[in-house]
């Protein structure tokens, strides 16, 4: 896509330690970090060698994965609920801590 602010379905791969190729829009860089092989946006041929690169080689494809399921770890529903939650407790401390 040409605009991707979360990109669920990277960090959805990356918790299940897929080695996935990208176009760096929006948060994806941030995400996927060094876990992902990334492409701009529009170049056909930067997807084509990124694809071509993971299913050529096995070692690359191994070593992708294994990096996007450690990372994917920092995308669970119980750590994105936290930071909610902190983010949240935070506002409300700030807000009713402040009029004392």
């Amino acid at each position: 896509s040409r605009r991707e602010s979360m990109p669920n379905t990277l960090m959805e791969a990356m918790m299940c330690g897929l080695p996935t190729v990208a176009s760096c829009v929006g948060g994806v860089p941030e995400v996927a970090s060094d876990c992902a092989m990334l492409f701009p946006p529009g170049d056909v041929a930067g997807l084509v060698q990124s694809l071509g690169a993971m299913i050529d080689c096995e070692d690359v494809r191994r070593e992708f994965g294994r990096k996007a399921a450690q990372r994917g770890m920092e995308f669970t529903m119980e750590r994105k609920v936290s930071k909610i939650l902190g983010v949240y407790q935070m506002l409300v401390a700030n807000r009713f801590g402040s009029q004392k």
